[in-house]
């Protein structure tokens, strides 16, 4: 167990300085606009999605309904449906574990996590299964710790937090990046790029996310066997 527990904080520490920051300015901007610790926390249980909680947030301020809510969330979350689809075998085996360990793996499987579990290597002596729970686990405290942070910070922050949402998109693009770079094919990344060029040229900043999914979408249904041997072909080995 110590050495689980002490393999998965070494492996999590870029986890948690990229969580901290964001966190700590998703807490701030609650405070800011009027929502206290409590509504800050069941944000973070409920949504636990970093992106979803900046947009929630300026959805709540202007009074948007829960039909707008709701295809807001679809929108911005429906990469997550991607990311389940590459481990959705793995998180099945791994119900022996207990009832809720599936369940409870689809639901933390953030940005951060995803990409952690499809490129880390598992120390020796470590058991893959609890190793990738523990990540997962970790991630999530790094997560309420740091926007409860930010919330008791807000209470003392004077100066104007416009811009400070910027910060998800700093973290996104670092996490892209590094992906990107040890990714054995980068051509889903470069179709993505493209789709957000599309998205944002013909519909605005608002189309360029489904723009960009719509065409990794396609790319992965024309090219099912190279899907599957490349991209989901680190996941299969660890089954």
């Amino acid at each position: 167990m110590k050495k689980l527990i002490k393999e998965t904080f070494i492996a999590t520490l870029p986890i948690l300085f990229g969580y901290l920051f964001a966190g700590i300015a998703f807490g701030i901007l609650c405070q800011s606009h009027g929502f206290n610790l409590v509504w800050n926390l069941i944000i973070c249980v409920i949504v636990y999605s970093g992106s979803m909680q900046f947009v929630l947030l300026n959805l709540l301020i202007s009074h948007a309904g829960p039909i707008e809510i709701a295809i807001a969330t679809l929108v911005v979350n429906f990469r997550h449906i991607v990311y389940g689809i590459s481990f959705i075998k793995l998180f099945d085996k791994m119900k022996k574990m207990g009832v809720i360990t599936k369940p409870y793996m689809i639901y933390s499987l953030s940005d951060e996590v995803y990409a952690f579990l499809s490129s880390i290597k598992i120390p020796k002596g470590v058991n893959r299964k609890k190793f990738y729970i523990a990540i997962s686990v970790t991630a999530q405290l790094y997560w309420f710790a740091s926007c409860l942070l930010g919330g008791i910070l807000g209470n003392f922050i004077t100066f104007n937090t416009s811009g400070i949402e910027f910060v998800m998109t700093a973290l996104f693009t670092v996490i892209f990046m590094d992906l990107l770079r040890g990714a054995k094919s980068k051509t889903p990344s470069f179709i993505g790029i493209l789709g957000g060029l599309i998205g944002l040229i013909v519909f605005g900043d608002k189309g360029m996310l489904v723009s960009a999914i719509a065409l990794v979408l396609g790319y992965f249904i024309l090219n099912k066997k190279n899907v599957e041997r490349h991209v989901f072909n680190a996941v299969r080995t660890n089954e």
